[in-house]
């Protein structure tokens, strides 16, 4: 197991992505699809310790934070979106830097959340 808390973080995230997308029809499908896949790909790193899995995730969280700029630019709160999702890339940046492996957790698990808020804002 690579990383059990953040695996376990993809999974909660994972989670209530999925309450939200039973009870919603999505605005944007090809949005939706990127979202499905980045959840995809960020389980199955954290939960293996493979190279090509982490270089798979990170190349869908660059495609994904591509279109989320994109999508984020039509929704009522942008401003407050871009904020949300800068944060993200801040907190996992700052993950990757961050000597502690407590504290290193903790700041990419406050991105998993803080993402999954922006997730959901889109969506619905």
């Amino acid at each position: 197991m690579a990383n059990i808390i953040l695996y376990k973080s993809s999974c909660v995230s994972a989670f209530i992505h999925i309450l939200f997308f039973i009870n919603i029809r999505c605005k944007y499908d090809i949005l939706f699809y990127i979202i499905i896949s980045g959840l995809i790909t960020s389980i199955l790193n954290h939960k293996y310790t493979d190279d090509k899995l982490k270089y798979l995730d990170r190349l869908m969280m660059c495609i994904g934070a591509t279109n989320h700029i994109y999508y984020i630019y039509f929704h009522i709160y942008y401003f407050i979106l871009y904020i949300f999702l800068l944060l993200c890339i801040l907190l996992y940046l700052c993950a990757k830097i961050t000597i502690s492996k407590k504290h290193s957790n903790i700041l990419h698990m406050l991105s998993h959340i803080l993402l999954t808020i922006v997730h959901i804002t889109l969506l619905i």
